[in-house]
């Protein structure tokens, strides 16, 4: 829901923008739009973070769990951390659509510039193409703007942590 209705709303802004909309209006609107994602962003931060953190704290029990018990095989005991790797990307989910949403705020100065269809309004539109551009708009988890790139980083370092762990494991047997 949080992704189709802040997305649903950005493309509605690019396509009123282009085909409606004064170049002025079009910043008044941008502003309302960016103080929208702000106060949605601001009010699930914290169950966004609750979300990853528990299940970040119920992967790592479990893990912690089969390494007292030894299970007996590495294959026994990674078999008894698929399900919590599934609740573990489960819950990154709404980080992904997140995500989305800055990227779809990024994507819009672009957009609204390529698709000027009225040229006597272009230094007007320029202008407002630049303050989009600088607004920083998207969605924030306690001030850090999420990005696929974030994510990325974010990915690869679970990675190479459970990698490693697995490997460590691996060679102890």
């Amino acid at each position: 829901p949080m992704y189709s209705a802040h997305g649903g709303m950005i493309n509605t802004f690019a396509t009123r923008t282009v085909y409606e909309l004064t170049p002025i209006r079009a910043a008044q609107e941008w502003h309302v739009l960016q103080a929208v994602l702000r106060k949605a962003s601001y009010a699930i931060e914290h169950s966004f973070v609750r979300l990853v953190m528990t299940s970040l704290v119920v992967f790592l029990s479990v893990v912690l769990e089969v390494k007292v018990m030894q299970m007996g095989t590495p294959l026994g005991e990674l078999c008894a951390l698929v399900p919590i790797v599934q609740i573990l990307l489960f819950s990154a989910w709404p980080l992904l659509l997140a995500a989305e949403v800055t990227d779809l705020c990024l994507h819009i100065p672009s957009l609204v510039n390529s698709m000027s269809l009225r040229p006597e309004l272009d230094s007007e539109l320029q202008s407002v193409v630049s303050y989009i551009a600088r607004s920083d708009a998207g969605f924030r988890l306690y001030g850090v703007l999420v990005t696929m790139g974030l994510l990325s980083k974010l990915a690869y370092v679970s990675c190479l942590v459970v990698f490693t762990a697995i490997a460590d494991r691996l060679r102890l047997t």
